[in-house]
């Protein structure tokens, strides 16, 4: 008998059939893409933890991710807070599809705007911003990287915001030539890594401070010790050069002075390296005494602080005319410093760059630090220049000594004085006039023949007048009891006038070269015979009384044996007509 019962199958599990279950497959895809993205994570950890130099670092980071997801290149830009820019900071430029490399080199250098089109598409966005650069290319103030990006081929672009302690500190821009959208998994890999790329970021920027720190402590340590067996002017510009230079940009340095007077000052120290060489006005410039209050250094000379002059901001037809070149050769900018000095400050510091907001905080510390420095350089510059001019003053006035001694002629005096006077090269010009048989007036003894204004009527007609010796500047010089400084721009804006000032306004565009002129009374013991003029921004007082003790002295002999040659001829005069 069969028995009617049916053998009961049993179940089998879907999986075994071929056939999965769908939300466990759902959940066993997401469960193998999370493990993959760990995996990614762990391998990008790993290697930018290992990374120790600063260019590796995106290096490192492109090629891990393009060896996972499709893009051309990256960048991580840096925001310059004060500024409110953003700058590239880590970028390889082998990987950038650049057709004119030439460009490249400016293009990252530059700032660009935290405002503009590119930065403002992850506005309110804490994750990847991926979008097509035709979507922003029309709008205005697109920054130049990305119009020489989008004219080489790049098609879209990805930014991820950098953080620190909140704050974005910078971005990731990946780029890709392909309009394809860059997958979510892309986005989700920059965005978990960002934050281990804000920290590396944020230690690469500390390493680099304190190797910059290091780097400007060894250098100006050098400099310290280079300054201190400093003893000419063109020792101490060499030490500026190369070693200032390696620790804060600039195209080129002067150094003023204060003259004694208190009212001008002059050129100290110029660099060779200046553009303004080029004009033909330099010469003038440097060797021209320059009024103190001129709107720049009078107000510099206010601060103990270094400062930083913005040449566009100042009314250019106003400013002196150093400050015109400067400007005209590309100069956006100085960098002031007044150094310190026992009693008044002297000296200044100037630095000039073609860049706008190219002095910092840095800057103005490591000037301060090198100030004082620097002050004592020049004092032991101004020292030996002193000892050395000394030296050749006694040796000028010897030898101008002997050649006035061999002068027997008011021609042959003529000739001794024009050749030692011309040997100064801060004399412009020179003339004598002696006091006339009247005893009220002054004519021309001698004049510098060497002058541009030689064969000029006005010229002609000075020398033609004969000047009383006690009104104007020539009173002022005879009443004196010692050399008298005439500045002609005091005299006009004071009301003063006389033949000289009157001549010297009509002298034109070159007048300038004849601004300033000493006057000394010549004469011996009590007896004045004559006045000596002088054209000369500046001059040693001891070696000018030398030269006009010198003077007075030849002037009286020479007068003495004209007389005594009158004499000789009225005496023989009186023989004969006797006979």
């Amino acid at each position: 008998m069969k028995s009617s019962s049916k053998i009961t199958e049993i179940p089998v599990p879907a999986e075994k059939k071929g056939l999965e279950n769908p939300k466990i497959k759902l959940l066993r895809d997401r469960l193998d893409y999370f493990e993959n993205e760990k995996k990614i994570l762990l391998d990008l950890s790993d290697a930018i933890i290992k990374v120790r130099e600063k260019d590796d670092l995106i290096k490192v980071f492109a090629s891990k991710l393009k060896g996972l997801f499709y893009f051309t290149h990256a960048v991580i830009s840096l925001i310059d807070k004060q500024n409110k820019t953003y700058y590239p900071f880590l970028f390889d430029t082998s990987a950038m599809h650049i057709k004119h490399p030439s460009e490249l080199p400016s293009l990252l250098l530059n700032q660009y705007f935290l405002d503009d089109p590119f930065i403002e598409m992850t506005e309110g966005r804490d994750t990847p911003t991926a979008f097509l650069l035709d979507e922003i290319m029309d709008k205005p103030g697109i920054p130049a990287f990305l119009q020489l990006n989008y004219e080489t081929g790049i098609k879209q672009a990805m930014i991820e915001k950098l953080k620190n302690k909140m704050e974005t500190i910078g971005f990731v821009l990946i780029y890709s030539d392909r309009k394809k959208k860059f997958p979510d998994e892309f986005k989700n890999v920059l965005h978990a890594i960002s934050p281990l790329l804000s920290n590396a970021v944020a230690n690469i920027i500390i390493n680099d401070e304190i190797k910059e720190k290091e780097f400007v402590t060894q250098t100006l340590l050098r400099l310290s010790n280079d300054m201190v067996s400093v003893r000419e002017k063109s020792d101490l510009l060499h030490v500026i050069s190369v070693s200032l230079k390696k620790v804060i940009y600039f195209t080129h340095c002067v150094m003023l002075g204060l003259d004694e007077d208190g009212k001008t000052y002059h050129t100290f120290l110029t660099d060779p390296g200046s553009r303004i060489k080029e004009f033909p006005e330099y010469d003038d410039i440097i060797t021209r005494a320059n009024p103190v209050n001129d709107g720049i250094f009078n107000v510099a000379s206010q601060s103990e602080k270094p400062f930083v002059i913005e040449m566009e901001s100042f009314n250019r037809p106003k400013v002196p005319d150093w400050f015109k070149l400067n400007y005209a050769t590309g100069a956006k900018e100085i960098l002031f410093k007044m150094l310190p000095d026992d009693s008044k400050r002297k000296h200044a510091l100037l630095l000039f760059s073609d860049k706008t907001n190219g002095f910092n905080e840095n800057s103005f510390e490591i000037i301060d630090r090198i100030a004082s420095q620097l002050s004592t350089a020049v004092k032991n510059i101004v020292a030996n220049e002193e000892i050395l001019n000394k030296e050749k003053d006694k040796s000028f006035l010897l030898e101008f000594s002997h050649e006035i001694a061999a002068a027997r002629t008011k021609n042959e005096l003529s000739v001794a004085i024009h050749t030692a006077l011309k040997k100064l090269s801060e004399i412009r010009a020179y003339f004598i006039r002696v006091i006339n048989e009247d005893g009220i007036t002054m004519s021309p003894f001698m004049h510098d023949d060497d002058v541009f204004y030689i064969k000029d009527p006005a010229f002609k007609q000075l020398l033609e007048t004969k000047i009383p010796i006690n009104k104007g500047i020539t009173g002022r010089v005879m009443r004196a009891n010692g050399p008298v400084t005439i500045d002609f721009v005091e005299e006009v804006e004071q009301g003063n006038t006389d033949h000289y000032i009157e001549f010297w306004k009509g002298l034109g565009p070159k007048k300038s070269l004849f601004q300033k002129m000493i006057g000394a009374s010549l004469g011996v013991g009590d007896k004045k015979v004559a006045v000596l003029w002088v054209i000369t921004p500046q001059m040693n007082k001891t070696l000018f009384d030398g030269i006009c003790a010198q003077i007075s002295v030849a002037i009286a002999n020479i007068q003495a044996n004209e007389e005594i040659v009158k004499r000789e001829q009225e005496k023989s005069f009186l023989l004969d007509f006797s006979n």
